[in-house]
């Protein structure tokens, strides 16, 4: 019963043979950034770009082509080869190609400052769908330490994901500092919440304190369609809990409160 929403990438389908899919579509491209005539810098900024463009479209195999021209322009000693590296993990989740992120995961771990925010969040995202909380959670702690900082419009999202690793791993206490900072009403809060829930059901939590966290989430969730079915949700899984620990009125007081809808 765990929700894993993305708004900015599509669920890509499983494909192989990248290395030949990347000389394909080199060749099918073959792009001589010279002849647009125009500084390193201005090409690094279309390529970057263009880089980000098609990964947020899911066209992976041309974010691949675009990554290796911007590793090409920057060097293997600038300091964005990180930010490639980092994203090149992340492309190659999307593809279903996890052992070869997984080698890169590793590679870049302690280059963490030479990455920007933005791009640890993206693979912090892709590592979560995937099912790698603890190498989520260090991609998420990465993109909130990260230099240059992440975009603001990411940051509830981050949160979301950094607090659902952690619940994930069933570390209550530590799943609940981490959700200081997130806003009270942001739907990302309801769903950091939520996860946060079903971890303190699966570790017999204490009773008192996951009623006062589901009283909470209902409380903020904004009044909306995606507020009112993630309440439902809430709610529903509220309701069953209880009911297996023998608290029936409370049981009937969530099952009671769900919308009909």
């Amino acid at each position: 019963m765990r929700i894993l929403l993305s708004l900015l990438v599509l669920i890509p389908l499983l494909h192989g043979g990248n290395v030949l899919a990347e000389d394909a579509l080199d060749e099918a491209l073959d792009i001589d950034l010279d002849e647009l005539g125009v500084s390193d810098d201005a090409e690094e900024r279309l390529l970057r770009g263009n880089f980000y463009f098609s990964y947020l479209t899911g066209d992976y195999y041309r974010t691949l082509y675009y990554l290796r021209q911007w590793k090409q322009l920057i060097g293997s000693e600038g300091t964005p080869e990180t930010e490639a590296e980092v994203m090149r993990a992340a492309v190659y989740l999307s593809l279903g190609l996890e052992d070869q992120a997984e080698d890169l995961f590793y590679q870049v771990f302690n280059q963490g400052a030479g990455a920007s925010g933005d791009a640890w969040y993206f693979l912090a995202q892709r590592l979560f769908s995937a099912g790698y909380y603890a190498r989520a959670e260090q991609a998420a702690r990465n993109a909130l330490a990260a230099t240059p900082v992440m975009s603001s419009r990411f940051q509830q999202e981050l949160r979301y994901l950094l607090v659902s690793s952690i619940s994930e791993q069933d570390r209550i206490e530590e799943a609940v500092a981490a959700m200081q900072g997130m806003r009270d009403a942001s739907i990302w809060t309801g769903y950091a919440r939520y996860n946060l829930i079903l971890a303190m059901q699966r570790q017999n939590y204490r009773s008192r304190d996951i009623e006062s966290t589901v009283d909470e989430a209902i409380y903020y969730l904004p009044e909306d369609e995606e507020g009112t079915a993630l309440r439902d949700r809430i709610l529903l899984i509220s309701g069953i809990a209880a009911m297996e620990r023998d608290k029936l009125v409370m049981a009937n007081r969530y099952f009671s409160d769900v919308t009909l809808e």
